[in-house]
């Protein structure tokens, strides 16, 4: 599968319904792009929104590419949700954040390891992978 917001989205946004938060969601999107085979990193820090900030938060980097279904819960519905391209990559000295301004997203930081098992996986998503599966390809 080519990396693309349009694939990534294919394959992820039926996780939106998973009544989680960051940090839980971001353990199953890492599980799913895993068992997929993409490669990608899974970050925790905090997320700066026009200057509002909100920490801890927990997202996903696929390439050029950023994930976070769960912003919106923190800033409302003009946050960005979902896939998105990232503008510019830093290294921030006061720890790993993404900045949204007007211009596109920032990124930058050090990586963490989710790594849930399939058990895990099934109670955060309420239904096995198989069976996420399923019900994604059904839709």
């Amino acid at each position: 599968m080519k990396n693309s917001v349009k694939s990534l989205s294919e394959l992820l946004s039926s996780c939106d319904s998973f009544p989680l938060e960051c940090d839980g969601l971001s353990s199953v999107i890492d599980y799913i792009l895993t068992k997929n085979g993409i490669d990608h990193q899974c970050y925790r820090g905090y997320v700066d929104f026009q200057g509002r900030k909100f920490k801890p938060h927990w997202w996903i980097v696929v390439g050029k590419y950023l994930i976070d279904y769960r912003m919106r819960m923190w800033f409302g519905n003009d946050a960005p949700h979902g896939v998105f391209k990232i503008k510019k990559v830093n290294e921030y000295d006061r720890g790993i954040l993404f900045k949204v301004l007007k211009s596109g997203i920032e990124h930058g930081g050090l990586a963490i390891n989710m790594g849930i098992t399939d058990a895990l996986f099934t109670i955060l998503a309420g239904k096995s992978y198989d069976q996420w599966e399923i019900d994604r390809k059904s839709k």
